[in-house]
């Protein structure tokens, strides 16, 4: 049987060996923590976005969900970050001067060699996290205003301009108010698109004056592009619903195209 003092030395002896070690994180916790820093930058973009109190609130508990959905707690997430944001500081002094480098961990918390490599090993894509939400949520946005990317299966058919939609949306879209969106589309008259294959028939009325063309098109991207005595002319192109198409320029949605 031991002794109280070989006892309170094995203890002794334990304890140095912990702090050796320092701190860890298995690899399927790391997994779960790459997942949540994803939503938790995303939440940052959009606390940061337009939308005002309700954007935020939003944000805040789209995070939480994802907390809840995890099984973790705001502390857990914290705890972990920490670790990871400690791993990134030394990987960052060890490029600077790795002679000097084990000197970061001077009052800071150890993390085990093991848990280094494994974190170091995914630094790129958890650095990526910010940027990754920047663009989630420019995507989010652009679909806000401008609509789903359209293919050339959604345009066809025909579809007329609707100025009372084309006017909620770009005020709605937009944050425009009543006088600014009159201002907008006072020179907007009626118009018709004809989608049939690669061909695209057209007609516009302006001051009462009807104008009928024809011509082919593509989609490339967000854009429609048409051809025109010999050029081309793009206008943005997005899918609203099943029954409506967005047609704007330089993310300002111009009209809302209704299918008939």
């Amino acid at each position: 049987m031991f002794s109280k003092l070989a006892a309170a030395g094995l203890a002794t002896s334990l304890c140095f060996a912990a702090l050796a070690a320092g701190r860890t994180l298995s690899a399927p916790d790391l997994d779960v923590y790459a997942r949540l820093r994803e939503a938790r930058a995303l939440a940052d973009q959009r606390q940061e976005g337009p939308g005002g109190k309700a954007a935020r609130a939003q944000a805040d508990a789209d995070f939480k969900k994802a907390l809840q959905g995890a099984g973790w707690t705001a502390q857990r997430y914290d705890e972990v970050d920490g670790l990871v944001g400690d791993v990134m500081g030394y990987v960052e002094n060890a490029k600077e001067d790795p002679k000097q480098a084990e000197g970061y961990w001077d009052g800071v918390d150890r993390v085990d060699a093991a848990t280094v490599a494994m974190v170091k090993a995914r630094l790129p894509h958890l650095s990526g996290a910010t940027d990754r939400a920047r663009q989630a949520l420019r995507l989010e946005q652009e679909v806000a205003v401008l609509g789903r990317l359209a293919s050339k299966a959604d345009v066809q058919g025909t579809w007329r301009r609707d100025p009372a939609a084309s006017r909620a949306h770009l005020a709605s879209a937009m944050r425009l108010d009543e006088a600014q969106v009159r201002d907008i589309m006072k020179d907007q008259g009626e118009s018709t698109f004809a989608f049939s294959g690669d061909q695209v028939e057209g007609r516009e009325v302006r001051g009462g004056t009807p104008t009928t063309w024809k011509t082919s098109y593509r989609i490339d991207g967000r854009n429609i592009v048409f051809m025109v005595k010999g050029r081309e002319e793009k206008l943005q192109i997005g899918v609203k619903s099943p029954t409506e198409l967005i047609f704007g320029m330089m993310g300002v949605p111009s009209s809302v195209y209704r299918k008939q």
